[in-house]
């Protein structure tokens, strides 16, 4: 390993305070002011009091079933008070939680619980659980038997907190455990940085399986403001901008891409003000062009550029933009720059012998400090190749390789350059290739398989390239046969807008996939039968403008024409303003061609039981 030449680097040089467990400054809230809401959900309200009470009576029943210090409990619950309540429930039991996408497939849950080791299945979703792994239910009158006192446990800021699954290269899901200090001290510290008080009322829009989604709670609830659940499955951006408007959001977070989709709603509907202080972005890069329309839509709003990968505990860098910010705070860069550190954390740019790189010098950023991960779960030779040794800090001081090429501003600030390896980000989601890869690869029928995030316009769609065994002809039905094999192991964000069959994948003269050579994709119509009747050539209107497609047939669907939940969302916007229909989200999963969801918007009874709906595009979060 050599040794810095410079010792350049941007830190806070904040020390980390003394640790209070998250579970103790949530009790001090609900001992204080017992009253104040803590949770909104559609017509439910919570108080702090009973949320502590509620988290203290189900961590008693966790204790019950023999629950302990580090066990993992994972989380299979829907969008609802009880999943904070969960959340918070386990952490007060001393174990740590493990989200689970309630719509994943059996397939991913099986590996997570596996991979976890989960000791018990918390859920209120519907279905059983796997067999080698209890379940409770949020619905068994055991859950909150009691009794509602704090359980007399000491936290240690050491100990497990959560466990979250990310996309891992090995074509399985890699675990990122994170403890309790490193938690507490990014609640306490974001919240410090956002300016969080009582008054602030913060909207929740990231699935709970991901953790961008820990922040909006960690941070309303331990500086005792007000958490809104949102639905961000079935909600369009003009339904979140109706609830921004109701509820008094002041805070909020999520995607880029969502974040340039609720502007742009707003700006056709006429804009007018909001009570919203504060927009934050992450997930994903923000361009400068989309970054600058949103701040001209919502001006005078804060816009926060958050960056950060799991194993780096939710969101180790920022940038705030105010109103009052200089163009030269992002001038020359083809990204929002993403900016600082966090609390008690160091960012370093390093070239490939772990010296420091100087200024306006390219390098890989490598993040250090109280805020990072312990490792992978289970994996101690991945966990030792990208958590190294911390030459520049403290005896025994680790830095987490990000893999992200990064430039220092003038201003000591950060800009993102892009990737080092293979990894992708689809609309906030980070993907390795090489799981969907593997996954292809287990179908009989597939013989080899390359996956690559594709530009489209402004957006990046995960396309797959296949060739079947046995010398299949690339039109035969191999792509249809994917994708339904896909559908039941892979979470919705993970499989591919497009399947794109060939006789063979090009290779070079080494053998080695040739990815220039794959062919672009074509997203066109391939249905020749032209759209019958009012309804039907009105939605292929609308599908047309959306996709950029030139036509649409009647046996199209909607996303193998490249549609995704963003896009989705704003169909369904489209639908109700144009057409007059109310079509929820999930009717493009019942009905997945234009004939199919015409039928349905004429038929119009399963269409207009919006509040009935489940959170099939669960994935539009983003984060």
């Amino acid at each position: 390993m050599g040794m810095a030449v410079r010792t350049i680097r941007e830190r806070t040089d904040e020390p980390a305070s003394p640790f209070v467990p998250v579970g103790a400054r949530i009790a001090a809230h609900a001992a204080a002011e017992g009253d104040r809401i803590a949770l909104i959900h559609g017509e439910q309200r919570l108080t702090y009091a009973a949320l502590n009470a509620r988290a203290n009576a189900l961590a008693h029943a966790l204790l019950r079933r023999g629950i302990r210090t580090e066990d993992r409990v994972a989380l299979r619950v829907n969008r609802s008070p009880d999943a904070i309540v969960a959340i918070l429930a386990v952490l007060k039991a001393g174990a740590a939680y493990v989200p689970v996408d309630p719509e994943a497939p059996q397939e991913r849950l099986d590996t997570v619980i596996r991979q976890a080791d989960a000791r018990l299945l918390v859920t209120d979703a519907p279905g059983d659980g796997p067999v080698a792994c209890p379940t409770l239910r949020l619905d068994d009158p055991e859950a909150f038997a009691g009794p509602d006192t704090e359980p007399d446990l000491a936290i240690h800021p050491d100990q497990l907190a959560y466990v979250i699954f990310t996309s891992g290269s090995t074509g399985q899901p890699k675990g990122v455990a994170v403890a309790h200090g490193p938690l507490a001290m990014h609640g306490e510290t974001v919240g410090a940085r956002y300016g969080l008080t009582g008054d602030d009322r913060i909207l929740h829009l990231i699935a709970l399986s991901f953790d961008g989604a820990t922040e909006a709670w960690l941070a309303a609830l331990t500086h005792g403001g007000r958490l809104v659940i949102g639905e961000p499955g079935t909600w369009t951006a003009g339904d979140t901008l109706d609830v921004i408007r109701r509820e008094g959001v002041t805070v909020t977070g999520m995607s880029p891409a969502l974040l340039a989709s609720l502007a742009e709603a707003h700006r056709e509907a006429g804009g007018g003000p909001l009570p919203m202080r504060s927009w934050t972005a992450g997930g994903e890069a923000f361009g400068i062009e989309a970054f600058q329309a949103v701040r001209n839509t919502f001006a005078p709003a804060r816009i926060i550029n958050g960056y950060g990968p799991t194993e780096t505990v939710i969101t180790p860098l920022l940038l705030a933009i105010e109103p009052d910010t200089p163009a030269s705070a992002w001038d020359g860069a083809d990204w929002l720059p993403i900016g600082t550190p966090v609390g008690a954390r160091t960012a370093h740019v390093l070239d490939e012998a772990l010296n420091e790189v100087g200024p306006g010098v390219p390098g890989e950023l490598y993040i250090g400090g109280h805020g990072l991960a312990r490792g992978y779960v289970g994996a101690p030779a991945e966990t030792a190749a990208r958590f190294v040794p911390d030459p520049f800090g403290v005896p025994g001081g680790r830095l987490y390789r990000t893999g992200d090429r990064v430039v220092r501003r003038a201003d000591g600030g950060l800009a993102y350059l892009g990737r080092l390896d293979a990894q992708v980000k689809v609309r906030g989601f980070r993907i390795e290739p090489g799981e969907v890869e593997a996954h292809l690869l287990a179908h009989p029928r597939c013989r080899e398989a390359a996956v690559s995030a594709v530009k489209r316009g402004e957006e990046a769609h995960l396309v797959a390239y296949v060739a079947g065994r046995g010398g299949e002809e690339p039109d035969s039905d191999l792509a249809t046969a994917l994708s339904a094999h896909l559908a039941e192991r892979l979470p919705a964000h993970m499989r591919p807008s497009l399947i794109v069959a060939l006789p063979a994948l090009p290779r070079l003269a080494s053998g080695k996939l040739d990815r220039q050579a794959l062919p672009a994709p074509e997203w066109r119509g391939r249905d020749d039968a032209a759209p019958e009747g009012a309804t039907e050539e009105a939605l292929a209107r609308l599908w047309s403008a959306l996709l950029g497609v030139e036509r649409v047939g009647r046996a199209d669907g909607f996303f193998e024409l490249g549609g995704h939940s963003l896009l989705a969302a704003k169909l369904v916007q489209k639908i109700r303003e144009e057409m007059g229909a109310h079509v929820g989200l999930p009717a493009f999963y019942a009905a997945p061609t234009l004939a199919a969801l015409a039928a349905q918007i004429d038929g119009g009874d399963e269409a207009r039981a919006l509040d009935d709906v489940d959170a099939l595009l669960a994935e539009w979060e983003e984060v």
